[in-house]
């Protein structure tokens, strides 16, 4: 149980393990410094987290070949799962499926699922992260463009209908309006999707991949930017754990300028500078890379990006929009 009650992850580890007989094992802060520690301490069979988890033990050098070797599943949800992290946690635990999981907390807990293949999944990964997958059976994925109509093209704001779609938001209903729409399903009928503002695209298997946030988009000399690409380029470099990017300010017109955070074991930034350089476009590369010792994490364990945006002024001076 690496969940806090209040985050509706932990619905799974709770109700599953009890409806199927078996013990839920919850470990302190203490033992999630080290989890491959406890999971072999007390031989546990099914491991489920954020991402954040995988990618701390790599860059403590927890996750060896065969270093959790009793894991029959491997599940992970409620962040984007970076490539290295799957491809290192499968090795960990040769003998466990390795499950990418995503459901925003409106269709809890998830609907749409990838199952990693060590040989067909690298392939299907975009900006090293990867894919969501399909989704989960009995759910209809739809994809509308900026203005909230649906969209012929391979990618667009993934919109999700289906049983496990929750109603609304209590007593707000201006939030719920914006957030949930009536689309077309065929020519006489529509039903009620909820507009996840997470962008994605569609392999021709398929498969969807995570592009990033709809509200993460920013504009540059006039350019769409997506911050999760330069997110990957930084990544891309090996001593980089997690890298998040920031277009810094935001005025009505756009920002001036994208700065980012690194952390991992990295000691200089002239190498991703020149690496950015080689893989981005000019207005794309990131005019400070600032490098940190550990991402700020919220309550759920996921990279707390508030955090980090309250750390910009104190890097650049002056009052900084983010």
């Amino acid at each position: 149980q690496t969940f806090d009650l209040t985050f509706d992850l932990s619905v799974f580890d709770l109700f599953m393990a009890w409806g199927n007989g078996a013990s839920v094992h919850a470990g302190s802060p203490v033992d999630l410094v080290a989890p491959a520690r406890y999971v072999n301490r007390h031989q546990l069979t099914v491991w489920f987290s954020v991402p954040s988890v995988p990618a701390q033990m790599l860059r403590r050098q927890q996750l060896r070949p065969d270093a959790l070797p009793t894991l029959r599943w491997s599940l992970f949800c409620g962040e984007p799962l970076p490539q290295r992290s799957a491809e290192s946690w499968q090795q960990a635990a040769p003998n466990s499926t390795v499950e990418n999981l995503y459901g925003p907390t409106e269709l809890t807990i998830a609907c749409f699922m990838h199952r990693w293949d060590p040989d067909l999944s690298p392939p299907l990964c975009r900006n090293e992260i990867v894919p969501i997958g399909r989704p989960i059976p009995g759910l209809m994925a739809a994809l509308v463009d900026g203005e909230a109509r649906l969209t012929c093209e391979n990618s667009g704001e993934l919109c999700v209908a289906g049983p496990q779609t929750t109603p609304g938001y209590w007593q707000a209903p201006a939030v719920t309006a914006e957030r949930y729409i009536d689309l077309p399903v065929s020519r006489h009928e529509a039903r009620r999707f909820y507009r996840t503002g997470d962008l994605v695209s569609v392999t021709p298997q398929g498969e969807y991949q995570f592009l990033g946030r709809a509200d993460q988009q920013i504009k540059i000399l006039g350019h769409r930017i997506e911050l999760g690409e330069i997110e990957a380029a930084l990544r891309a470099d090996a001593a980089v754990e997690h890298a998040v990017a920031f277009g810094w300010p935001l005025p009505p017109l756009g920002a001036e300028m994208i700065l980012a955070f690194v952390s991992g074991g990295i000691s200089q930034t002239g190498s991703l500078l020149a690496r950015a350089k080689q893989t981005l476009p000019a207005y794309a590369v990131p005019r400070r890379i600032i490098i940190v010792d550990e991402m700020p994490l919220n309550p759920n364990g996921k990279v707390d990006r508030k955090a980090l945006a309250a750390r910009i002024d104190e890097h650049l001076g002056g009052q900084a929009q983010v």
